[in-house]
Parts: structure tokens; sequence; C-alpha cells
């Protein structure tokens, strides 16, 4: 970027208070032609840039060929409006041709100078500037006027990276204002680059000779000292700083960043309270207060300094925001959901209010709320993403539950969502099917579940644990050479993924010809990864249970359960042993426990079936009538 652009704010205040505001609306249209009598080519029109040269030269030879005053001024005062008209508009590059028209016929006016050098900063071109500049300060003839452009030349030379040039004027204030404390302090910083102690002693000299804010020099020495790293000296420089005006409370900022990088963090708080008590509306005190209580995780505490900084400034909505999440944080939630509403009144953020509303009403229960606000929140809006990730994970939950009455609703309103959104970025689409797929896996619809995902697989978020999920997929519905490649790519990439082979070993046992030796192998190979985790030794049990070696299948089923005792699955293969060795009291017993820990309705149904085999099994093995009884008995 060139230096030209980097120019401080005070540029624009040293101007003699020329002010263009930025924020009118473009009116284009608002002034269509201006015709001058006694120049009937002269036009000007907001829309059309193309005539504003003739314009101005047709001005310009009205006012050199008329002798009348009035007639001088008003060409003057037309030029000047039309400047003005065009710089409200953003058209600062038009207006220059104005302004540069206008300096030509009154050569000598400093406040046209001013104006002219204001307009060559914004454009950034330094150099033209300064040089009007320079013409302008020779000219004034007030003091005060003399200074201020001083201090502006000042700041363009550095922006030109003239220091020493900078300096000469700076001194120059200093000289003329005894009391200029930014001349002194810019022209401290300057010879800080040079030499600390040059830069102190000026500082020290400005001390001796101010008589009005003494304060202000004693804060810049103590910043000095903080920059060389001398926390001693900053500190005595700062409290004296804080003593000579208790008003000013940087020289208390100052402070707390020595006492926190001193690790003396408990005078802090303190400091500020008295301060704040003698000084309730110290805003840059209140706003230190706050962070330094929220850094502590002190939110309750934090909250009073924050609703009275929200007090001073109604309309900061990054306060509203915070002070939304200190209430949030602090359990006063319809406090949160208040300040969010006011933000929403103010216009401000809507989209970041919308997404907060949620998350609280989402504390407080209120699904309906939480799911309205969510759907608010802009598709323009960085939280649409999370937004939408977090809406349709909720409607899939809603429109699965078994507990939901309104799942049916909810169902229509996640399809809907879904079908919307998903072609709005890719990414999206990929979250999205994701989602969808596992909301019809919920529903026993596994066929639409593996379309989902293969329309996604080459996605570069499509990794291991959904290449797994696609692989259980194809193996419910039976694919099982799809299912077997995916899980053996996956152990491609990952060769000490246990659960890969525990899936394919599993797999093999349950399906009706499947290779129980080739199973046994891949079980094994995981139990030598993982030999304490409690689904593989299950795999490795319900082997034995499928070559109909009952005991090692219970001993190594009995092992798993102690591993997972509230997996439904192992208590159920162990109630299965049970059966088959005929104990069936242990085997209802753990028909039951698998019962109570499943809310899957055909694994539900399965177990009472067991279980009422069982129990005839039971009732029948009560009444039979043993063969060594007498029949007279």
């Amino acid at each position: 970027m060139d230096r030209g652009f980097i120019i401080t704010s005070q540029i624009v205040v040293f101007l003699l208070g020329i002010t263009v505001s930025c924020s009118s609306p473009r009116r284009k249209n608002s002034i269509k032609v201006v015709e001058f009598p006694q120049c009937q080519s002269c036009s000007f029109s907001l829309e059309d840039d193309e005539q504003d040269i003739p314009y101005i030269e047709g001005m310009v030879k009205t006012y050199n060929q008329t002798q009348n005053a009035s007639t001088k001024n008003f060409v003057l005062r037309d030029l000047y409006m039309k400047a003005n008209i065009l710089e409200t508009e953003f058209e600062y590059t038009r207006a220059e041709k104005f302004l540069s028209a206008l300096l030509n016929l009154d050569k000598n006016n400093v406040f046209l100078l001013k104006k002219y050098t204001l307009s060559l900063i914004r454009s950034g071109r330094i150099f033209q500037a300064k040089d009007f500049l320079l013409k302008a300060q020779s000219m004034a003839e007030d003091k005060t006027e003399k200074v201020n452009m001083g201090m502006l030349l000042g700041s363009l030379f550095e922006s030109l990276d003239q220091s020493d040039k900078a300096l000469v004027f700076y001194r120059q204030a200093m000289k003329m204002d005894k009391n200029h404390v930014e001349a002194c302090t810019r022209a401290s910083k300057i010879l800080n680059r040079k030499s600390f102690d040059l830069a102190l002693d000026l500082l020290k000299t400005c001390y001796e000779r101010t008589d009005e804010n003494k304060s202000e020099v004693s804060f810049q020495i103590g910043r000095l000292y903080l920059e060389k790293n001398d926390l001693e000296n900053g500190t005595k420089n700062f409290i004296k700083s804080y003593e000579e005006d208790k008003s000013d409370s940087k020289a208390l900022a100052a402070l707390a960043v020595i006492y926190s990088e001193t690790e003396r963090e408990e005078l802090i708080l303190p400091m500020f309270k008295k301060h704040l008590s003698q000084y309730p509306d110290d805003y840059l005190i209140l706003s230190r207060t706050m962070d330094n209580l929220i850094g502590k995780s002190q939110f309750q505490e934090a909250i009073p300094y924050l609703e009275k900084m929200t007090d001073i400034n109604p309309k900061e909505l990054g306060l509203k925001f915070k002070l939304s999440f200190l209430y949030k944080e602090t359990k006063k939630l319809n406090k949160a959901v208040e300040t969010l509403n006011e933000i929403i009144s103010l216009n401000g953020d809507l989209d970041k209010a919308y997404y907060f509303l949620a998350d609280i009403y989402k504390d407080l229960d209120k699904t309906t709320e939480y799911v309205l606000y969510l759907e608010k929140v802009s598709p323009k809006s960085e939280l649409f993403f999370d937004s939408t990730i977090e809406l349709v994970n909720t409607l899939k939950d809603l429109a699965v539950s078994d507990r939901q009455p309104a799942s049916e609703s909810y169902e229509q309103k996640y399809l809907e969502i879904i079908e919307k959104r998903k072609n709005i970025s890719e990414d999206l689409k990929f979250e999205l099917n994701v989602s969808e797929s596992l909301y019809w896996t919920k529903k026993k619809t596994a066929y639409k579940a593996i379309e989902l995902l293969e329309e996604i697989k080459e996605h570069q978020k499509f990794d291991e644990n959904h290449e797994y999920f696609l692989a259980t997929l194809y193996d419910q519905v039976k694919k099982y050479q799809l299912a077997d490649e995916m899980i053996k790519k996956i152990i491609e990439k990952n060769p000490l993924n246990a659960h890969a082979y525990n899936f394919i070993g599993y797999s093999l046992l349950v399906r009706e010809n499947g290779d129980l030796k080739a199973a046994k192998g891949y079980i094994e190979k995981a139990m030598e990864i993982l030999p304490k985790d409690g689904h593989i030794v299950d795999s490795y049990g319900w082997y034995f249970y499928r070559v109909e070696d009952y005991q090692s299948a219970l001993k190594h089923l009995l092992r798993a359960r102690d591993m997972k005792p509230d997996d439904s699955t192992i208590n159920l293969h162990v109630g299965q042993v049970y059966e088959k060795l005929q104990e069936y009291q242990k085997a209802k017993l753990y028909y039951q426990k698998a019962l109570a820990l499943s809310e899957d309705s055909e694994f539900q149904k399965d177990v009472q079936n067991r279980l009422e085999v069982i129990s005839s099994i039971s009732v029948e093995e009560k009444t039979r009538i043993p063969a060594s009884a007498s029949l007279e008995n």
C-alpha cells in the first residue's frame, strides 16, 4: 500500500472543521441541469461527468469576462456548491476539478487551499497536498490556524517517511504553543527512534513548560519507559499522571497492564473499583473491569459493569451481544432473550441475534422457538451453515422420535429444508446428505441412505467414518461384495483399524453360508489390535456359538458383557448361549436385560419372541411327569 494513504484521522480535524458527510445516500437525479443565464452553453448534471470540464470552462470564462462583483461572487459560490454536492455523492475526483478551478480564480484563499488539500489527501496524492498546505500555512495569519496546519504538515511528512521534516513542524508548533502536548508527544516518538534519552529529555522539558496538561506529559513519559520495558519508572509516572488528573483514567489502564505482567493482578480490580466509586461513568475503566472479570469467568460480577456500559452507549450492539452471553451463562435466560430482542429492534446483525436466540430457546427447552429462529438465519450470513446443520439435525431427531407426537410435521419440515438448502453449496450438500442418510437408516430405508451417501463419496470430507457407515448399509441390504470392498479399502488405508476387521469378521458370521474360518481370522486380527474392546470380544464369542462350542462362546461373551454391560446385543448373545445350554432361567434373565436396553422395535420384537419360547419351555418342564414316578401316585 502507498504510504501516502496512511494518514492519521487528525488530518481531517486540522482542516478548519471541513466536514463532508459520508453517510448521505446517493441522490442521482437530485440535480438535473443548472444553467447560468450569461453562459447558455454551461450545464451541470450529476449523471454526466463529461459535461464537467465544459461547464467549468464556461463559468471561468464568465468570471474573467465580467466586471460585475455580484456575478463574480455567484460564479465562485456556484463552483463551490457543485464541489460540495459532488463530495456528498462521493464523487471526489470530480469535486477536485471544481476546487482546482476555484483556486485558480481565488489564489489567496486559505480556506480553499485547505479544502483542496483535503481532497488531494483523500485520493492519496500526498506530494501535491504537501505543496498546497505549505502555501496555506505560509499565508495563515492566525497563530492557532498556523499551528494546526503545521501539525498537519508534520503528519504528511511522517507519512512520506520524512521524519526530520516532520520534526521541524512539531517543534515549530511547540514553540508557538507551549501547551501543545500532542506536538511534544509526536516529536518525542520521532526522537525515540534515534535515542531514548533525547525523547525523554524533550518530554521532561515539555512537562516543565506546560501549565495546562502535565498529566498527559507524565503519561507519555510512563509510556516511553514502558516501551523500554522499564516497568518501575513506567509505574511511577503512570501513578503520577493519575494523581495529577484523576478524571483521565488511561494511566490506570496502563498500570493494570503492568500489574498483569508482573503477577500483581490482585491490585487491578480494587484499583478500578475505587476509581469507579468516584467516576461511575468512566467508560474505559468500566470496560477494563468488565473484561477483567470475564477473563476470570466471574460473569455474575461482570454483569453490572456491562449493564452500565450499555446504559451509557445503548446503541452499541457489541455490548448487548456480550451482555446476552453473560445472561445466558448465569442462567438469566429471560433477560438474555430480552436483550437479543433489543438488538433485533435496532436492526443490528439480525442473523447473529437469531442464532443466539435459538441457542437460548434450546436451553429453555422451547423447541418451536428454537426451530423458528434457526430458520430465520439468512443464507448470506456466516452463521447460515452452522444454523442449517443444527436445524436439520434437531428436526431429524424430532422426526424419528417415537415419543414425539408431532413427529410427522417435523418430518415434513425436515425433508423440505433438506431439499431447499442442499444445492446452496457443495459443503452444505455433503452435511445434509449425511444427515438425511442417518434419517433414512433410522426409518429402515437403507437403499435411500445408500443413494445419498453414494452422491457425496467423492467429496473431500468423505472420510473413513463415512466409508464405514456406507459399508454397514451395503451389509444391511446384503450387497456383501460392495461392503467387503469398502471395508478392505479402509483396512488398506489404515491397517490398524480393528473395527474394520471386526466388521467384516462378524458380517461373515451372520451371513448365510459365510466363511467361518475367514471370519475367525479377521476377528482375531481385530483382537490383536484391541484386545479389551467389548464388541470385538463379543464377535469372537459369537464365532464359537456358530461352530457350536457353547462353553467357549459363553466364556468370551460373559467377558464381553463385563466390558459392555449396557449393550443390548451382547446381553442377547449371552441369553442365546444359555438357551442352547438349556439354562432357561439365566437365558430369560439376559433376554430381559437386552429388551430393557434397546429402543429398536424390531430388536424388541425378536427378544420378546425368544422370551415367550423359553417361558413355554419352563412351564412344560414344570408340568412334565417324571418317568420314574409311580402310576399309583
